[in-house]
């Protein structure tokens, strides 16, 4: 019983930034007060740290690919379109080792390989205080480049993730997400056209990673 009292305490330290801001912005729009709410910056430099995992390819032979799980880094540049919205250019970084399996019965090898995301896209805000959960998505390439003998390969992949934003100061905060990226793998395109215009269809295998991340938000 005594978790109660802890957990309740909490949950109100949580929110309690939330409700005040929304007090501070209600009081500011009627002319109530001189002080005006927080107002996030127009840009936003985010240096993360992170853990990723997964990446397994099965191949029609009976063989498959897997990466190992492995720190990650990277940087999430922002630009704010709306006071709850925006722009974000990603760079994600995972060394790891990749292992080759020829075949159910086959031989395995291994080697060292940088797996670089470079994405854009977005985030959308749900409050507009200090703490901000999100929602985020992204859209761009993915570059696997293996040591030794193996080529390196570039294909395109998207990432659906969600987190939250927490700040200490009107430049100064924390930023926390968990993602899921997807890379396709042996695409095939076709484009059908006629008089009501063309449309175009892509289809292909999907190698699935997650990560969870924490870094530092800059603000200017």
């Amino acid at each position: 019983m005594r978790r109660l009292p802890l957990l309740f305490l909490a949950a109100l330290a949580a929110v309690s930034p939330a409700i005040a801001d929304d007090w501070a912005e209600e009081l500011w729009n009627e002319g109530k007060t001189r002080v005006a709410p927080f107002a996030a910056p127009r840009f936003e430099v985010t240096p993360w740290l992170g853990w990723q995992w997964g990446g397994r390819m099965v191949f029609e032979s009976g063989g498959d690919l897997q990466a190992g799980a492995a720190a990650s880094y990277g940087v999430i540049l922002s630009y704010r379109v709306e006071r709850q919205g925006t722009l974000e250019l990603l760079v994600t970084r995972h060394d790891t080792d990749l292992r080759f399996r020829d075949g159910p019965r086959g031989a395995t090898r291994s080697t060292d390989a940088a797996v670089t995301y470079l994405q854009f896209g977005g985030i959308h805000e749900t409050n507009r205080g200090r703490v901000r959960p999100f929602g985020a998505a992204s859209l761009g390439l993915t570059v696997l480049d293996p040591d030794g003998d193996f080529s390196s390969e570039t294909r395109f992949s998207f990432t659906i993730g969600g987190g939250v934003k927490a700040w200490w100061t009107p430049r100064v905060g924390v930023r926390f997400q968990a993602s899921w990226l997807a890379t396709v793998v042996g695409a095939s395109g076709t484009v059908f056209c006629g008089s009501w215009g063309c449309y175009a269809t892509v289809s292909g295998e999907m190698v699935s990673q997650g990560n969870l991340t924490g870094g530092l938000v800059f603000g200017f």
